[in-house]
């Protein structure tokens, strides 16, 4: 039993800490991916006002930029984040598997390991993964 026990208790810990490293990487890419915004221009408005001259002179125009928090970009630069990591997630375990050039055990040389998974699926009453 305090296998089992420490098993779950592990499978816990290590959803706990997936979410916090998700949680933490969905923080920096929002403020990196925000910064570059910044950076571009994306939350800055230009005001600009003719300046009267003299006379027949070329007309000019003075312009001030300021800062304007901008919701919109914030949602779109949020909604970008969170579509790249569900990919990530989505696509990590065939990432994992190509980078080892992992093949599937099939052919009679995996029986005995095709086996013994099937009995471990069986036992704790889950669905047989591919091997």
């Amino acid at each position: 039993m305090s296998d089992a026990t420490g098993f779950i208790t592990s499978q816990r810990n290590n959803r706990r800490a997936s979410l916090v490293i998700l949680a933490g990487t969905f923080l920096l890419l929002f403020v990196v991916v925000n910064a570059l915004v910044f950076v571009v221009g994306g939350f800055t408005s230009q005001d600009c006002e003719p300046v009267r001259s003299p006379g027949f002179g070329a007309a000019q125009e003075t312009c001030t930029r300021n800062f304007q928090f901008q919701p919109v970009v914030i949602g779109i630069v949020a909604v970008l984040v969170v579509g790249y990591l569900v990919f990530a997630w989505l696509a990590s375990g065939r990432a994992a598997l190509t980078m080892v050039h992992a093949r599937p055990a099939e052919g009679p040389e995996f029986a005995e390991l095709r086996s013994l998974v099937e009995q471990m699926a069986i036992a704790s009453g889950l669905p047989m993964p591919k091997v």
